[in-house]
């Protein structure tokens, strides 16, 4: 009697415990999981609340799916409750097929930069704050598209970004458009001065695109552009970016990439 008795306490604390480590792991994503699971495909009320229940633990990407379908399901209060969390607490937006945009994917659709102290305006940052962010997101770009024709990624190099950034400031304050200045100087002699070590460089220049996304496509258009920006021998990029104004005195971009191949060829063997 006594063992079985000891054994039946035994038994008690086991469940007990096993209970109380059930309930630790039980985090908010897996509880939100299951009552959505319990939900009616058409229960838009509880849906709301569950999105709730996910902003209460910064569960927001959740909440924003529950909230869409919340748009979807209902046409009264309830929507109108669900657009309200949209776009006030999550900053979602609207696009113009009638979807709903995170902020991240929003934003930057409408030329906005992300900063430390949330989207921004192009024309509300210094240069060297945006070109810092667009450099960045050019050779993210850059990479994307070189992936996706099974060349190696670029990595950025400070130097021929040097290069580029005289550059496009040489244009934009001077006005001319051009890979060669009007003194005649090259970008092999650019690429010398900024004393980039490399073994051949290329370069794109573009203007007047008002964001990474468009002159990217800009350059991927151009056959001549797209080929250099292909070009499996390179290696490393750099982006320079500039303001300059136009003939009807508008603000406009320039852009500069300068590719490089830091890659020594080999010796032939005799």
């Amino acid at each position: 009697m006594r063992g079985a008795g000891w054994s039946g306490r035994l038994g008690a604390c086991v469940v007990v415990c096993l209970s109380a480590a059930w309930a630790q792991d039980a985090s908010p994503r897996r509880t939100l999981r299951e009552r959505e699971r319990a939900l009616a495909a058409d229960d838009a009320a509880g849906r709301l609340e569950l999105a709730r229940f996910a902003l209460e633990h910064a569960l927001g990407d959740d909440a924003a799916r529950l909230l869409i379908e919340v748009c979807a399901l209902d046409a009264g209060d309830l929507r109108s409750a669900a657009v309200s969390l949209l776009s006030e607490t999550l900053d979602y937006h609207l696009d113009d097929e009638g979807q709903w945009l995170a902020p991240e994917a929003w934003y930057p659709l409408r030329g906005y930069v992300r900063t430390k102290a949330g989207w921004k305006r192009p024309e509300e940052l210094e240069l060297e704050e945006l070109h810092a962010a667009w450099a960045a997101e050019v050779l993210e770009r850059v990479n994307a598209v070189r992936k996706a024709e099974g060349l190696d990624a670029l990595r950025r190099d400070g130097r021929a970004e040097r290069a580029a950034q005289g550059h496009a400031l040489d244009m934009a304050e001077r006005g001319y458009f051009n890979h060669v200045t009007p003194e005649g100087t090259t970008l092999g002699e650019r690429c010398e001065a900024a004393r980039v070590k490399h073994y051949g460089v290329g370069e794109n220049i573009a203007r007047g695109q008002p964001t990474p996304r468009e002159v990217m496509e800009s350059w991927l258009k151009s056959p001549g552009h797209r080929e250099n920006l292909l070009k499996a021998k390179w290696t490393k990029l750099g982006v320079g970016l500039a303001r300059g104004t136009n003939d009807r005195g508008e603000t406009e971009l320039y852009w500069v990439q300068v590719f490089v191949n830091s890659k020594k060829p080999k010796r032939p063997r005799r």
